[in-house]
């Protein structure tokens, strides 16, 4: 994660696990070591900005948030979310947000190249494009509205 510019939201304590486990034991290799980290919805608003404004698309940006809005992580239609959006569209440097069809043909496009091979098969095959992309098109009407 990188950070352009100051947090809005405060940031949260959490620990974070290794995924890496004892084949033996089947317990992580390593314990969970205490980090600082951008709260969950400032990092879902960034997912969001990035989703509609990367310069190149990236595919993983549909995938996250697909994820996050079936896990219950994604507060499509809470208003301070809504609004943390815009906060985030709104700073300098950010490229124009867009829509169109050529940018969701390239995140199709993407699906088998780059989403494929990081995945757990599982989950790609689970993975719904178009459901997806109704998402981010909800969240665009949402957080474009002038």
């Amino acid at each position: 994660m990188g950070l352009r510019e100051l947090l809005v939201l405060k940031s949260e304590r959490r620990d974070a696990q290794c995924l890496l486990m004892d084949s033996y034991s089947d317990k992580p290799v390593l314990g969970a070591v205490s980090v600082v980290t951008m709260s969950s919805g400032e990092a879902m608003a960034e997912k969001v900005r990035a989703t509609l404004t990367r310069l190149k698309p990236a595919i993983r940006d549909v995938f996250d948030l697909w994820y996050a809005f079936e896990k219950g992580l994604l507060p499509v239609r809470d208003p301070a979310f809504v609004d943390l959006v815009r906060q985030k569209l709104a700073v300098p440097g950010t490229g124009p947000a867009s829509m169109s069809l050529e940018r969701r043909s390239e995140f199709r496009r993407q699906m088998k190249q780059d989403l494929l091979p990081v995945l757990r098969s599982a989950d790609f095959d689970r993975f719904n494009f178009d459901d997806a992309w109704k998402i981010v098109e909800e969240l665009a009407r949402l957080v474009l509205v002038e």
